[in-house]
């Protein structure tokens, strides 16, 4: 599990120092109708002590959503994520050389 926005990533580690687990649930973040987020996720991510305690539906499961470019709340896709994050960089003439039908990129290198 991991959670990511634009500027900070809380790894594995973090996660399971802050007594979380893989499992955890949102509603099990909310304690007392507001959302406990542990300390050892917060260091430093001061973005996470702006988040605003979710309307939790008891009868439904917790949902992944991810922000597209048009600020508008979209099923998370990966494929949709990677494409937002990766650079767009112009091809380079010698972009063959390298990418090819039936090759992994790393296995056209002769050492």
């Amino acid at each position: 599990m991991f959670v990511y926005t634009n500027s900070f990533i809380i790894n594995r580690r973090k996660i399971f120092s802050a007594g979380l687990s893989n499992n955890t649930t949102v509603a099990e973040m909310v304690v007392n109708g507001t959302l406990n987020i542990p300390d050892e996720c917060k260091h430093n991510n001061s973005i996470l002590s702006q988040i605003q305690t979710p309307c939790l539906v008891n009868d439904k499961a917790d949902e992944v959503k991810w922000r597209s470019t048009k600020k508008n709340l979209v099923k998370f896709r990966m494929n949709k994520v990677w494409k937002y994050m990766r650079e767009h960089d112009e091809k380079v003439v010698w972009y063959n050389v390298v990418w090819f039908s039936n090759s992994i990129p790393r296995h056209a290198f002769i050492l």
